[in-house]
């Protein structure tokens, strides 16, 4: 249901990530979630929004990504350009938020779906550092719902 706090919920999470990835289902809803988490996020410095969809970027080259705090809200149709910026970059501390996961339809789904598991195969990939030694690349996901 509306206004159970959900999205700020999601910002709590948030704050132990270096890059967010919000997903919604409209436009309206990106731009509103962007909204809120600048509100949230007012006494942060050096935090860098993205809004990806039609209305705003969609060239991945474009979005630059900065060594703080980023936030990448998107419509799911334009989920393809989180997946290439997850797939050709070499981004960790990831956080990915799927808002009004009820809400999704089976064409969507079945896309998000693929999105889903291709990042998810990326981003528990183990990843030589500096040392030599392996880890798992951290990611995590929150779907949100009601």
């Amino acid at each position: 249901p509306c206004g159970t706090g959900k999205t700020f919920v999601s910002f709590l999470l948030s704050l132990d990530y270096k890059n967010i990835f919000i997903m919604t289902p409209l436009i309206s809803t990106t731009e509103q979630i962007l909204e809120h988490y600048k509100n949230y996020y007012s006494s942060y410095k050096d935090v860098n929004y993205i809004c990806v969809n039609c209305n705003g970027e969609r060239n991945i080259d474009n979005i630059k990504l900065n060594n703080n705090k980023n936030i990448i809200a998107s419509t799911y149709d334009s989920s393809d350009v989180i997946w290439k910026l997850l797939k050709d970059t070499d981004i960790e501390d990831n956080l990915v938020i799927v808002d009004e996961f009820h809400n999704l339809s089976d064409d969507v789904y079945d896309k998000l779906e693929n999105y889903v598991n291709y990042i998810y195969k990326i981003h528990n990939k183990k990843t030589k550092n500096k040392r030599g030694f392996f880890r798992k690349r951290k990611c995590s996901w929150v779907c949100l719902s009601g």
